[in-house]
């Protein structure tokens, strides 16, 4: 597939984007487009693309970060549309193994936001025990918000038909990983790690936060699902129905002026890697 396992190098830092899975999707399942703006981009809003699903890995001499884990067969099980014909990803925990990394050493999962595509391999299934936390030794970081947004979570879902928190979270992921002391719930932007900073971005969930990687006159950020698709960057006011457009549209903006200022590498959840470049008076998406 298109969407291939890619390494940058951030000053001591060295950031590998593995591919959980690629998706079929369209624009229009993903972004809202003004009725007005249709027909300028007419089939191209329908047209099926594939997308992929990343899990970010962060090597630190100090620390070993997980972006967004994700379970290829539990979002999208097999048979169903959003799969390829025929086929089969690698798993998240088998690429990280062919980089040298054990899950053991891992120290922190970082949880952009509580949609199900980007926690949902924070647990695995054990033969005896059930689910189990996939990462035994990591401190799981979700924004306090988004563990207090179940109501809207369930209610987004069902307004829009879509699944978006995991509907067994409770025995299968956030609720096993909490249960083994291990979620930890933060409060605004917080330094991790030298280097490593999460910063809140609300709008895709009340408690979406991204990461920024900065070492060596370098940065990359990780930005969950700030941006779906590059249309959306040239469009900021465009976004998925469920987002708020007032903090999501302020997100963006902040992400977008920093990003562009800095020449960052930009990492979105379901983007090619790219980068984001001032043009006029807004921002364009230039693939990396």
């Amino acid at each position: 597939m298109a969407n291939s396992r890619c390494t940058y190098l951030v000053g001591d830092a060295k950031v590998s984007v593995l591919n959980s899975g690629d998706s079929v999707s369209t624009i229009a399942e993903v972004v809202r487009v003004p009725e007005e703006f249709r027909g300028a981009y007419g089939k191209k809003l329908d047209a099926k693309y594939l997308a992929p699903i990343w899990t970010i890995h962060i090597r630190l001499p100090n620390a070993s970060i997980l972006v967004d884990p994700n379970d290829y067969d539990l979002v999208c099980p097999p048979g169903s549309a959003s799969v390829p014909e025929n086929y089969k990803p690698a798993k998240v925990e088998d690429q990280l193994l062919e980089l040298g990394v054990s899950a053991e050493e891992i120290t922190h999962v970082v949880i952009t936001h509580r949609h199900f595509d980007h926690y949902a391999g924070v647990t695995k299934k054990d033969l005896i025990m059930g689910y189990v936390p996939s990462y035994p030794r990591a401190s799981c970081l979700l924004n306090k918000a988004d563990w207090e947004s179940s109501k809207k979570l369930e209610e987004d879902a069902a307004k829009y038909g879509v699944v978006l928190m995991d509907p067994e979270e409770d025995f299968r992921s956030l609720g096993v990983v909490r249960r083994a002391n291990l979620l930890q719930l933060l409060d605004g932007d917080t330094e991790l790690v030298q280097g490593l900073r999460i910063i809140s971005a609300p709008g895709e969930t009340p408690g979406h936060q991204i990461v920024r990687v900065a070492f060596g006159g370098k940065t990359l950020y990780c930005i969950g699902d700030l941006y779906h698709h590059s249309i959306e960057v040239e469009h900021p006011s465009w976004m998925a129905p469920w987002a708020d457009p007032s903090t999501n549209a302020e997100s963006r903006l902040a992400l977008a002026t920093a990003a562009s200022s800095e020449e960052a590498i930009v990492v979105a959840g379901h983007m090619p890697v790219g980068r984001i470049e001032k043009s006029g008076s807004t921002f364009r998406w230039v693939d990396a």
